[in-house]
């Protein structure tokens, strides 16, 4: 493998390592219930509110399992309206429409309920997100809003940024603020661990910051992240668990973008409709291949790989950064089947990757040629 390429820091990049060096997200106060949905109407009562928008995805108010939260509703005498028109990661169009009907019903706050996709699209739509030449801005006005997540969703409750996908334009689009966090989030442990996780996703993102160049200016959120690690790589964590992990991880990730792995698989979400749970899975261990060549990044892998139990450290730094990579290539291995992606489509995937994965926060700061090369080599 080619050395890669490195690229002088745009003055993007400056901004954004003297960003998050100074970000302050507020933290969701947590709330353990076995009653969780039920607890969320009470909640949202205590607060005043007598009108609620309910981000939830079709399949869990099919279920059933969140009729106990509209009841309690109708028994508070709360109206509500309901957002479900949900397909995978949030779009700007799903922001666009759930806030238009937020502010048609009137509502004063937001109830999420559900996986990183729903805590995600109604964090955006509580700063009323809004279009400004194609990006999204956050203005003053912000409505609270009560979470009650599932799978790994709890990891994605504090961090500073959402990620949306702009289909029409094939692009992402990344609202950044520290005021992005739930007024308040419920544990549920029942209802947590009704859905698929989200480990491999959870656990790039965790190893991605560990590695980045910023986390050592944070290190109780570095230990926080590496903890999360050794959880998940370590001891192959047992669901019942992964909450308690999750928000860990998403305490230990309040300071940080989204590094290269996500970056890319959320870029081809947007343009090639890749789900980004399957891109991650196809594109971490190649990623992270490209980590070996940077020093600081491979010392830090190696230290994670003595810390996971999976090297005793005698080995040296690169084959024990690659027993890191393996390991990572065995807990996110999908599917073989290749994807049909045309060359016009790779470059606007990298097109559109390029300013965050070239971001001064990646251990790794790739040029748009070695973008298209790790999704060629990936996902074909």
């Amino acid at each position: 493998m080619s050395r890669p390429e490195y690229n002088k820091k745009t003055i993007r990049q400056h901004f954004s390592s003297y960003y998050l060096k100074r970000l302050r997200p507020q933290l969701p106060e947590l709330t353990k219930s076995s009653d969780g949905l039920s607890a969320l109407a009470d909640m949202i009562n205590n607060g005043g509110h007598k009108s609620v928008l309910v981000v939830c995805s079709l399949d869990l108010l099919m279920t059933g399992c969140t009729d106990s939260f509209f009841s309690g509703l109708d028994r508070l005498g709360i109206d509500h309206v309901v957002y479900d028109d949900f397909c995978g990661d949030p779009t700007t169009e799903n922001v666009r429409d759930a806030a238009a009907l937020l502010s048609d019903a009137e509502c004063s706050c937001i109830a999420a309920i559900g996986g990183s996709s729903i805590i995600n699209c109604a964090r955006a739509v509580s700063l009323t997100a809004e279009e400004n030449s194609g990006h999204f801005r956050a203005p003053a006005q912000k409505f609270p809003v009560y979470a009650v997540p599932s799978g790994c969703a709890a990891a994605y409750a504090a961090v500073p940024y959402v990620i949306l996908i702009d289909r029409k334009k094939r692009r992402i689009s990344p609202l950044i603020s520290d005021k992005l966090a739930p007024a308040e989030m419920i544990y549920d442990r029942s209802f947590a661990m009704r859905e698929d996780d989200c480990t491999a996703a959870l656990l790039t993102d965790c190893m991605e910051y560990y590695l980045c160049s910023l986390s050592p200016d944070h290190p109780e959120e570095r230990k926080l992240v590496l903890g999360s690690c050794m959880s998940i790589l370590g001891s192959g964590t047992d669901s019942a668990d992964m909450f308690s992990v999750s928000y860990r991880a998403g305490l230990g990730l309040m300071r940080s973008l989204p590094g290269n792995i996500s970056t890319i698989a959320y870029s081809l979400s947007a343009v090639c409709d890749i789900p980004r749970s399957a891109a991650i899975s196809r594109l971490a261990a190649e990623t992270l291949e490209k980590y070996l060549y940077v020093p600081a990044a491979c010392n830090a892998m190696a230290v994670m790989a003595v810390k996971c139990g999976l090297s005793d450290g005698k080995s040296g730094r690169t084959a024990a950064a690659q027993r890191l990579t393996e390991a990572v290539r065995a807990l996110c291995s999908g599917s073989d089947d290749a994807y049909d992606i045309s060359e016009s489509d790779i470059r606007a995937a990298a097109d559109s990757a390029y300013g965050l994965a070239s971001a001064s926060c990646s251990p790794f700061r790739p040029t748009r040629t070695e973008i298209a090369d790790i999704i060629t080599s990936a996902i074909r």
